[in-house]
């Protein structure tokens, strides 16, 4: 489709900017709510080492005194955002969290 004003007759051209574009990290959060985004994004090197050194079976007994019967629910969510994020060492943490709750 050519503009009228334009004297070259040359399609106009739409090209989607970096700006247009929502980082990747919004898109991989956009399924949480604003909270839990931030934890999830202020995860760094640190905190991966601690949880993999933490015994799972305690988390169990957390999460089902704050969730109760969403335990299972909550640990599979933690597992999932850790996955997206790429971090692994965390993802399988709370898997093993899983494992346990579902036993």
């Amino acid at each position: 489709m050519t503009r009228d004003d334009e004297p070259d007759g040359k399609a106009e051209r739409h090209t989607n900017t970096p700006q247009d574009q929502k980082p990747e990290e919004d898109r991989t959060l956009a399924f949480l709510p604003p909270h839990t985004r931030m934890h999830y994004n202020d995860a760094d090197a640190r905190m991966q080492n601690t949880l993999s050194h933490v015994n799972p079976a305690r988390a169990v007994t957390f999460l089902q005194s704050m969730h109760g019967p969403q335990a299972g629910q909550e640990a599979l969510l933690r597992a999932l955002t850790a996955e997206r994020l790429l971090h692994r060492v965390t993802a399988r943490y709370w898997l093993d969290v899983y494992d346990k709750l579902v036993e």
